[in-house]
């Protein structure tokens, strides 16, 4: 099932008005969630079918399943690089353990202690935190030279900084983000927003996850099916063109340290300003 072409809700960027992408004549497509991503990729057919070295319809079956498309020792080896710089700048700590004591309520159960049938019996920490919360929106519009390894190494580095800033209570909510500029020139808006929300805040993001879904099969193979299907012979021969939008980070040339210290920034100054 296609999106409705939609307005654009307020809980979106506003800067995304004003950077020069003309909304107005945009087709805004926003997924429910990823199943309903996949649930409408899965209907569609790629005219080039052998893109990114794999047929649409095994694409199709391994983002359904959820393969991973990157090894799980190679995520680890870019984790820890990512940990060593952030670790360098004072972004995050080098906490080894975390002590805890008994309480009535938490996240951690002492089975012992429930069949004692004593109340106090889950495990919390010592400390007591605040917890912080972030919008993090990634771009998969970018041009055609940009290589599948950039992406892919990039993409693991945004995971590695979210899951460290994570352990130091900065949740993060992933939405990935599609614009992309007169891609229709047929009748109706000539530009197209495509927006799937890929982890809420709480959620245990994964490299398996993340990179099922996240390489360059989604906007080499199931975006460009998206809109074959919807724009047929409408669709821009180039099937338009890559836009960065504000409040954004593109999968290519990434620091790590710069984009933990922007959500570190962005959290924390409006508590300060209260």
């Amino acid at each position: 099932m296609r999106p409705e072409n939609t307005p654009l809700r307020d809980i979106y960027p506003k800067e995304w008005a004003t950077c020069g992408f003309n909304l107005s004549n945009t087709y805004i497509a926003e997924y429910r969630n990823l199943q309903h991503f996949k649930y409408h990729v899965a209907g569609l057919t790629q005219k080039q079918d052998s893109y990114c070295g794999i047929s649409y319809a095994d694409a199709v079956d391994e983002l359904r399943q959820g393969v991973s498309t990157m090894n799980k020792g190679t995520y680890e080896t870019i984790k820890n690089k990512v940990k060593a710089n952030l670790l360098k700048r004072g972004l995050i700590a080098d906490t080894v353990y975390e002590s805890y004591k008994y309480d009535v309520e938490g996240d951690i159960v002492d089975v012992a202690k429930v069949i004692a049938q004593d109340p106090c019996c889950c495990l919390v920490p010592n400390e007591s935190y605040t917890n912080h919360f972030y919008e993090l929106y990634v771009s998969v519009s970018y041009p055609s030279y940009v290589d599948n390894k950039d992406v892919m190494d990039n993409m693991a580095k945004i995971l590695a900084t979210v899951e460290l800033l994570e352990q130091e209570h900065y949740y993060c909510k992933l939405t990935l983000v599609m614009p992309n500029e007169g891609c229709n020139n047929g009748s109706g808006p000539s530009n197209y927003l495509g927006l799937i929300p890929l982890f809420s805040h709480k959620d245990i993001k994964t490299i398996e996850t993340m990179s099922s879904v996240l390489n360059d099969r989604l906007l080499r193979k199931f975006f460009f099916a998206v809109w074959e299907d919807q724009y047929g012979i409408s669709l821009c021969s180039s099937y338009g063109s890559a836009k960065e939008l504000p409040m954004t980070i593109r999968p290519v040339d990434l620091d790590e340290c710069d984009l933990a210290s922007d959500i570190i920034n962005r959290v924390i100054t409006p508590c300060l300003t209260r």
